[in-house]
């Protein structure tokens, strides 16, 4: 449930059917609001149970813990502790029960230390600057952790929606796998990202393009994938290959009565091998979402949803999967 990655489907597909229940998406949160002279301090803890676990049974995972200081006179604050990266609009995230979201989106859970500012008097230009947590996730070899990752971004915002862009920096360090041999390779990633609201509607388009080298781990199908898509590993020339990497998706809500809505969305993520690689190596997937969502009462949400995903590997053989879910939620 709520897991569908088009990076881990099968090449070639083995056509088999299963049908699954679980309650894994069951999310718990917890938040503290405290006034100070200094400010106001926010505490704030989220958990989930898709930790890791064997079959029929579940497990809690953390997915936030942070806290952080408003200083409203300043119009600043200060974030500690593990969120949502920076490198992430989080504002654009189309609304389906997929815990996944569409396989371009760039999202990932790490420790960071984050400082946001006001560009403008009329508080609708804001400033990011994050250190986050550095991981290099190298092929044929073991990635190795020198320096934080580098991340700015601004957002405009106004009455019809907003626009995002994001810059990333990366310094990525990895050795073979018997520990020596060191070598490392320069990463960088821009984002651009927003939504549009639909005039006299409640429709709204959400959209999210990004490029880069070395910045797989921070793309939502290519984090998932079963090997690192940061950089390959080179033994003989001791030398370590930063993964060109480029995608996005698009998104439509249409509200056809007041609690009944339908969204459409669709991403593509295309990766530019190496020569050192396998022929299985991944190249490119294909995500497509449609749903239909229902809420008869408030904080209760009812819906299908169909999903479609296709991964080419480097050989130019692929798979493909279809997925049929029925949801429901309640938020307390």
């Amino acid at each position: 449930f709520g897991q569908f990655i088009p990076a881990s489907i099968p090449v070639p597909t083995d056509n088999q059917s299963h049908i699954a229940f679980d309650p894994r998406a069951t999310r718990i949160t917890f938040e503290t609001q405290t006034d100070t002279e200094k400010g106001l301090v926010n505490t704030f803890i989220s958990m989930d149970f898709s930790g890791f676990a064997q079959k029929g049974s579940i497990q809690p995972r953390l997915r936030q813990a942070y806290v952080s200081w408003i200083n409203a006179k300043k119009r600043q604050s200060v974030m500690i502790g593990q969120a949502a990266t920076t490198f992430n609009d989080g504002d654009v995230w189309p609304e389906s029960f997929d815990l996944e979201g569409p396989n371009a989106m760039l999202y990932l859970r790490q420790v960071m230390i984050r400082y946001s500012f006001m560009l403008s008097k009329s508080d609708n230009w804001i400033g990011s600057l994050a250190l986050e947590e550095p991981l290099s996730a190298v092929q044929y070899g073991k990635g190795l952790e020198q320096l934080p990752d580098l991340v700015f971004a601004v957002k405009w915002k106004e009455k019809w929606g907003h626009l995002r862009v994001g810059a990333l920096g990366r310094w990525l360090v990895a050795e073979n796998n018997s520990g020596t041999g060191e070598a490392s390779s320069i990463g960088w990633g821009l984002s651009f990202s927003g939504q549009a609201l639909v005039p006299y509607r409640q429709d709204n388009f959400q959209f999210q393009l990004y490029g880069g080298q070395g910045t797989g781990r921070y793309v939502q199908d290519l984090g998932s994938a079963s090997m690192g898509q940061d950089a390959v590993y080179d033994s003989v020339a001791v030398s370590l290959t930063s993964l060109g990497n480029y995608g996005g998706f698009i998104a439509y809500q249409h509200w056809w009565m007041d609690g009944l809505r339908t969204t459409v969305a669709g991403g593509y993520i295309n990766v530019t091998n190496q020569a050192i690689q396998d022929e299985d190596a991944l190249h490119e997937t294909i995500y497509v979402l449609v749903n239909t969502i229902y809420s008869p009462f408030d904080r209760f949400d009812v819906g299908l949803e169909y999903y479609y995903g296709r991964r080419t590997n480097k050989s130019a053989d692929w798979g493909q999967a279809n997925r049929l879910m029925l949801a429901v939620k309640y938020s307390l």
